[in-house]
């Protein structure tokens, strides 16, 4: 045997032993495919056998919580600390994926053991964590035959496709799907239970998001042929296609795919075919596109290494940039990129076998990719010591022309370093960033959740920590997370969850642009007039919630001065009539949980002597996300506000609380960055204040 193939034969060897070190602390899932798994077959059965065990020990399999959201009147936020249950039932809840619902919230799918038999359920929550169908979830399927994992994908019109496998020994029977309308309810010519695809069995399958009303769907066959097929909104397979499916490279096929949209109803398929990393791309009517062809384009062959990580991303324009794990070196594997044409031609000014994206010391694996909306792409990857002991997570930025982007380095963004992380699939953040999640055992006891967002520029993003938010630290173990973008630069995480005695779960939390969790209670208004001050807190807890109000004088400490209780909806007022006029006071909840305290709805308000007009703005200002606005009235006249852009247009206007007095409320208007004019008038006077926005 020539040189180079003794010494390709070597490096798959290596990266096969070193993909073999790292299975047990990475998911056998990527996004978008599933591939057969006997560890993913063995955790899904644990939640089931857990889920089986309570029922069987006399415990129900169903029962109601009491933190359910309740429906926001005054458009406050209803999630939890922590998270909160997707639905009300208790039982057994795996194998769980979600897609933005594509107004800012999430839909979630997942397998259910509450009858006892592995039925698929799903929920959709709003951007305020407020669930939008029956409480209980909607059944989507019901399964008697084991199911380890659903696959969810967009369906254009804020509902989705459920794809799930029915498991058999070394593969899956069948594959079928279901398609839930943005109302709740199984879509218009979809059977039941969904509809069978792949009748013959398969070794894995998946999707591609094309978001646009139809489902592109695919599988790898018993003898390891790739095949796609393209079904429509109603359950029909699409002209220009058969239920067969479109065949795509050469058998033996290991399932190791990535799939992209093309932006055109087609798609990107990435795949492994030895040691070369291979692409071609399927248009929507059923054909190859030009430029490629059905065997594949070999993107990288030689020294690339797709066992340890290979990844697309769709860019702007319609091209498509992959990534993939790299052993040119000769020390240890970099993580190299690509950029190809919609034509199926390298990228303009590209040298061919790629350039390298992220490397240095020590092992880069795993890349996964997000575009970053200027032509270029955003990868987050794991490093590692050695290749059993991943430490951090780092986050690069690739441009059009295959350079770094302005402001990032050759090392990327560290976005965590602590070994034992799973990570989720990252998104970007609508803002030429990426955000990400992952569980990690921090504390040698239980698994938790995490998450960190990388700005633009190439740095962490403003008042996001460094080694990654908290997003959820309850007792036992968090995990399987997914996280959907909020249309508000955050996050909605998805992840099962082992607290509680009933099994695992599926619980939710979101956390926004500026690494802040929405919380157990939130502030409505505050209000300071001569004499009193009055307060509104609002929690999704219900009449359940219960904390102490805490008061502090000017920059003195805090102390508690009364208990209250929220009525039925959630709502806690308080009025402190010990008050002096002309100080200034600071208002908080404390609320005990677990052994420790958590303070809420921190706001500061003046007890005006005699009221004027007067607007302080945002507060803080600038603000990051959603501000709170500040400002004081003399009478209860209609009082409104104004907000102008730079050219001195209108972009808002909306009334006031009119009461006399000091104000501060929540301001949850959708404001993009920038500088802007705030005018409040009452009467026939009017005051301004300069506001920024900051995301």
């Amino acid at each position: 045997m020539p040189l180079r193939g003794v010494l390709i034969c070597a490096l798959l060897v290596v990266a096969a032993g070193d993909a073999a070190a790292v299975e047990g602390s990475m998911s056998a899932r990527t996004r978008g495919w599933v591939r057969w798994s006997e560890s993913a077959q063995a955790r899904a059965r644990v939640a089931r056998d857990r889920a089986a065990a309570t029922t069987r020990g006399g415990e129900p399999a169903a029962a109601p919580v009491t933190n359910a959201p309740r429906p926001g009147t005054l458009g406050t936020i209803a999630w939890t600390s922590g998270g909160y249950p997707v639905v009300s039932t208790v039982s057994g809840q795996f194998g769980v994926d979600a897609v933005s619902d594509g107004s800012g919230g999430v839909i979630a799918g997942w397998v259910d053991y509450r009858d006892t038999q592995y039925d698929v359920y799903a929920m959709r929550l709003d951007l305020n964590g407020n669930r939008m169908w029956t409480a209980t979830g909607v059944k989507a399927a019901a399964s008697t035959a084991f199911i380890d994992q659903i696959v969810a994908m967009p369906d254009g019109a804020n509902g989705a496709f459920l794809v799930f496998g029915l498991p058999t020994g070394g593969g899956y029977q069948d594959v079928l799907v279901q398609h839930v309308t943005s109302a709740g309810a199984i879509a218009a010519g979809w059977p039941a239970n969904g509809r069978s695809t792949v009748p013959g069995g398969c070794s894995g399958f998946g999707a591609v998001p094309t978001n646009d009303g139809n489902l592109l769907m695919g599988w790898v066959d018993p003898v390891g042929q790739l095949r796609l097929v393209r079904l429509t909104g109603a359950g029909a397979v699409a002209s220009g296609w058969t239920a067969a499916g479109l065949p795509i490279g050469h058998e033996a096929n290991d399932g190791n795919v990535r799939p992209a949209s093309d932006g055109a109803g087609g798609g990107y398929l990435c795949w492994a075919q030895s040691d070369s990393v291979m692409l071609t791309r399927v248009t929507a009517g059923g054909g190859i596109a030009g430029g490629f062809t059905a065997a594949g384009t070999v993107v990288a062959s030689g020294f690339s290494l797709p066992p340890l990580g290979l990844t697309a991303a769709l860019l702007t324009g319609g091209d498509v940039m992959v990534f993939w794990a790299d052993f040119r070196s000769f020390s240890d594997p970099d993580i190299y990129a690509m950029r190809i044409t919609s034509a199926g031609a390298n990228g303009p000014g590209w040298a061919a076998g790629g350039v390298l994206a992220l490397g240095g010391a020590n092992y880069q694996l795993f890349p996964d990719a997000v575009p970053d909306a200027f032509g270029g792409a955003l990868i987050v990857a794991q490093m590692a010591v050695t290749p059993s002991a991943a430490d951090s997570l780092i986050a690069q930025r690739i441009t059009a022309s295959g350079t770094l982007a302005s402001g990032w380095t050759a090392s990327g963004v560290t976005l965590a370093r602590h070994s034992g992380k799973t990570p989720g699939f990252p998104i970007s953040d609508d803002a030429s960033g990426v955000l990400c999640a992952w569980s990690a055992n921090t504390n040698t006891v239980d698994e938790d959740l995490f998450a960190n967002r990388a700005a633009a520029a190439g740095s962490i993003a403003p008042g996001w920590p460094s080694g990654g938010k908290t997003v959820c630290d309850s007792t036992a173990d968090q995990n399987a997370v997914v996280i959907v973008p909020d249309g508000a630069n955050g996050l909605i995480a998805v992840w099962e969850d082992f607290r509680g005695a009933f099994g695992e779960r599926v619980f939710a939390a979101r956390v926004l642009s500026d690494g802040t969790v929405p919380a157990l209670a939130s502030l409505v208004s505050a209000v300071a007039e001569p004499g009193v001050a009055r307060l509104h807190w609002w929690s999704p807890d219900g009449a359940n919630f219960e904390a102490g109000v805490e008061r502090a004088v000017g920059d003195g400490g805090f102390a508690e001065i009364a208990r209250v209780r929220a009525d039925g909806s959630g709502h806690v007022r308080y009025e402190d009539r010990d008050v002096t006029p002309g100080a200034t006071y600071r208002y908080r909840l404390a609320v005990a949980e677990s052994g420790a305290t958590t303070w809420l709805g921190e706001v500061t308000l003046r007890v005006p002597v005699g009221s004027r007009l007067a607007l302080a703005g945002f507060v803080p200002n600038p603000a990051i996300g959603a501000p709170r606005l500040a400002y004081t009235l003399p009478t209860a006249q209609r009082a409104r506000i104004e907000v102008l852009d730079t050219a001195g247009r209108r972009v808002l206007e909306r009334d006031l609380d009119s009461s006399p007095g000091e104000h501060v409320v929540a301001f949850d208007a959708k404001l993009g960055p920038g500088v802007y004019t705030l005018r409040l008038t009452q009467g026939t006077r009017s005051v301004t204040a300069r506001a920024t926005i900051v995301r």
